[in-house]
């Protein structure tokens, strides 16, 4: 009985073995010099790379794996501030807007007096005398190179002043004989303002230029008392010492 069962072990057909390959035949070269470590850092430096490419200016990245950031990547945001800087520096030092605010601080400017309307250097000169002498009238004017001559009446008395032009300064007072009957007539008449009579002739000085008073004096005509008004451009006109009104124009 043994032996047969001997026999078919001999007789039954064994099984082809199966050549394993050792673990020296199946390492690749890399594999055979990489360490794990070595492995896990070309990992997270891959890591890296891909998420700075990803990234914006201001996102922070995950280097260590943990789903949390541990540094806040920042690109290209010093040059865009230092640009952003240099413009505004630019903005602020805009040489058009330098010279408009050292022509308005020009004192140079400020002193020379205007040319036009109220700002002319004869109605600096009135403002002046009826500051000095408010209670007084003024009754006569006259341009005189760099001065005008103002003749006021107060406190009965004629008072002759001079005001330089250029500063509207009074530069000399003197005193005269008190007005005489006739004056103090044309001086009582008197209802509007010096200033509206220069302005009124000024209105009417028939040059496209314009021009201003060189000379003014109190006048009758016709009954009425006027102001005699000579332009600087040689024009004449009367104009009433109650109304303003224009009453006629001398060329």
């Amino acid at each position: 009985m043994q032996k047969n069962t001997h026999d078919d072990h001999e007789r039954s057909p064994q099984a082809p073995s199966e050549h394993v390959p050792s673990k020296e035949h199946t390492m690749t070269p890399a594999s055979r010099t990489l360490s794990p470590a070595t492995i896990t850092g070309l990992s997270v430096a891959a890591l890296a790379a891909l998420a700075l490419t990803a990234c914006g200016p201001d996102d922070t990245l995950d280097t260590s794996g943990d789903g949390e950031p541990n540094s806040t990547v920042t690109i290209g945001t010093e040059d865009e501030d230092a640009a952003d800087d240099a413009q505004g520096e630019a903005d602020e030092t805009d040489p058009a807007e330098d010279a408009d605010a050292t022509a308005e601080e020009d004192p140079a400017e400020e002193d020379e007096p205007s040319a036009s309307g109220e700002d002319h250097p004869l109605y600096g000169g009135l403002e002046t005398v009826q500051a000095e002498y408010p209670d007084g009238v003024v009754f006569e004017v006259e341009s005189d190179d760099d001065r005008y001559e103002w003749h006021i009446s107060v406190d009965g008395i004629e008072r002759e002043l001079h005001t330089e032009k250029a500063s509207g300064e009074i530069v000399h007072t003197e005193d005269d004989d008190a007005p005489d009957s006739d004056d103090l007539r044309e001086i009582d008449a008197i209802e509007i303002d010096i200033a509206e009579a220069f302005q009124t002739a000024e209105e009417h000085a028939g040059d496209p230029a314009g021009a201003f008073v060189d000379e003014a004096q109190l006048d009758t005509e016709g009954g009425d008392v006027v102001w005699d008004i000579e332009l600087d451009n040689g024009r004449e006109i009367a104009v009433d010492v109650t109304s303003a009104e224009v009453i006629h124009i001398d060329d």
